[in-house]
Order: structure tokens, then sequence, then C-alpha cells
């Protein structure tokens, strides 16, 4: 989201919340309900090499930060780099968020606890053995609960470039990052086999359904064609959703097609969930933003979560 837009959701969010809790406003400062810090998979990596990193915030509780799409109110946590030569980052990979319906009916998709966004960083091949690299950036993100705080803070993280080893790197089972990489939605491309999920597109509706489910929801990203009803259609306790789209004269996507972009969330009767990233328009799928770099971040797992069935489109 560009400078304008978040200054202007960040209005919007304040000015919501301060309309009944000034007073709350005026003694609470961002840093006291809400903390970040730059992690990282490992201290250590040899050139030519990714690993990942991870912005990792500490909530006081019912706080709650923003997922990256669309949201009628907050702006997602943003990163300004400073990285040494021979270092680049890739884009910020985001976890499932959760629907969060404040009064008025306001629909925001957000982090609540102790959220880690993912950052791919990646070391050039030539990069000297024994090199000391220092990653930093300084983050501006907002917090809510009754009122909505702007935060601003710097973080950093020290990594040492090692010798090239013949083992394989090794994989990913417990920590903030790995918690994460579980939480990431599984991007679906058109080679993915039927059963499953099934998507119909039957504008002006799509039809969402997961079989095994006892509840879906749909969270939009922001080029995503606009719902009609995103709060009524976009959750149910039910095995299928039936997202209706809103008239073309009245879409706020950024795509600038008619395509379902998000995050189809199906909750299982134990508890788990699945969550699936999806492209899909009437051609069909196509392959979702970031989804190479969500796919090599997913098999950092040494246990990865047993996916349910994969997805067929008509």
């Amino acid at each position: 989201m560009g400078f304008q837009l978040r200054a202007i959701a960040c209005l919007l969010a304040c000015l919501l919340g301060l309309s009944g809790h000034a007073a709350l406003a005026q003694e609470l400062d961002a840093n006291e309900v809400s903390k970040v810090r730059l992690i990282g998979e490992s201290a250590k990596a040899a050139p030519g090499q990714t690993v990942l990193l991870g912005l990792h915030f500490e909530l006081a509780d019912h706080w709650h930060i923003y997922w990256d799409g669309r949201n009628d109110t907050g702006f997602p946590a943003t990163v300004d780099w400073t990285l040494p030569e021979g270092v680049s980052v890739g884009p910020m990979l985001w976890p499932t968020p959760s629907r969060y319906i404040s009064p008025g009916n306001i629909l925001d998709h957000v982090y609540e606890g102790r959220p880690t966004i993912l950052v791919p960083l990646t070391i050039d091949a030539d990069v000297e053995v024994g090199t000391k690299l220092t990653i930093s950036g300084q983050v501006e993100w907002l917090v809510c609960r009754d009122v909505c705080l702007p935060g601003f803070g710097a973080v950093s993280f020290d990594l040492e470039i090692a010798a090239p080893s013949n083992e394989p790197q090794a994989k990913l089972s417990t920590g903030p990052i790995a918690e994460a990489i579980r939480r990431l939605p599984v991007p679906i491309v058109s080679e993915t086999p039927d059963g499953g999920l099934s998507l119909q597109w039957q504008d002006p509706v799509v039809v969402v359904g997961l079989p095994q489910a006892v509840g879906l929801s749909f969270h939009p990203a922001m080029e995503s064609t606009t719902l009609a009803f995103p709060i009524e259609d976009a959750h149910a306790q039910a095995s299928e959703l039936r997202l209706r789209l809103s008239r073309p004269e009245r879409d706020l996507g950024t795509g600038g097609e008619r395509r379902l972009v998000g995050i189809i969330e199906g909750h299982a009767a134990d508890g788990t969930s699945i969550a699936y990233q999806i492209d899909f328009g009437p051609d069909g799928l196509r392959e979702p933003r970031h989804a190479r770099e969500t796919h090599a971040a997913q098999q950092r797992l040494r246990d990865p979560p047993a996916w349910w069935p994969m997805t067929g489109a008509r």
C-alpha cells in the first residue's frame, strides 16, 4: 500500500478509535502494547544461500496488527531496510490472518499474540567467508484495540558468513519462524490435481467448496475483485462459500480484472485449519503472488503439516 493510502487508512483507524477513547489514546504509546524484533532461522549462512528472517511482534492481550490484504481500517507493517553489500531481501511472506469485525460492520484481517512475518534473505555467491553482516531496518506498524496507535521501531540482526557445507541445510521444527511457516497459505496453481478444494466461476458468484471442512473463510487480497457482502459471504460454518462479487462499477480491486485473489481457509472438526492462496478468474487458476518464495519457505519445515487434498477448478 502506498504512503498516501496508508496515511488515509491510519487517519480513519485513529478517528474511529479516538471517537470514544481520546483519554486512553493520550495515555498509551504503541511501544507499551507492541514490540518488534528481527529474528533469524540461523546466525550463520553460506555464500549463495537463502535464509529466513522473521519480523517478530509481541502484542499485549487483545491488541492486533494488520495483514497485507484488504482491510477497512488499518495498514500492514512495512520495513525500510538498510542492507550491507552482497545481500538482498525477498518479499515479505504473511501468515494466514484472522477476521476481525468491529462495531459498525468494519471488517479487518489481523494478527494477535506473537505473530511473525517472514522475510527471505539471499546471500550473494561472492560474499567472503568470515564476513559479519548486520541486517537492519526501520519498521512502521499500526496496533489497535479500542484505539489505534502508530508504531515505529528499529530492528537489526547479525549474520556471519560461514564456509559451505556438504550437509543439507537443517530443517526447522520449532520456534516462531517454524510456526509462521506453518501458517503460510499453500499456493494453488493450475497444475494441481483434482480433489478437495473446488472453485467455480459463475460471475457474479464464485462458489468455493471443501468437503472435509466444518468452516470456511475467505481473506481477500487488495487486488481481488470486491465482494458485495464481505462479512456475510466470506465466512460460514459450512463446507461451502458462495461469494457474491460487486458489480464492475463498484469494484474496488486494484488488479484491473475480475478475479478472486486471496486466501481460502478451511477449518476442520478437530480445531486445525489449512489455508490456500488463490488467484482465480474466468480463465481458471494462475500462479499466486510470491508462490515460489512461499513454496521455498514451506520446504524448510522438518515436519510439514499433513495438507488436505488439493484443488480442481472449473
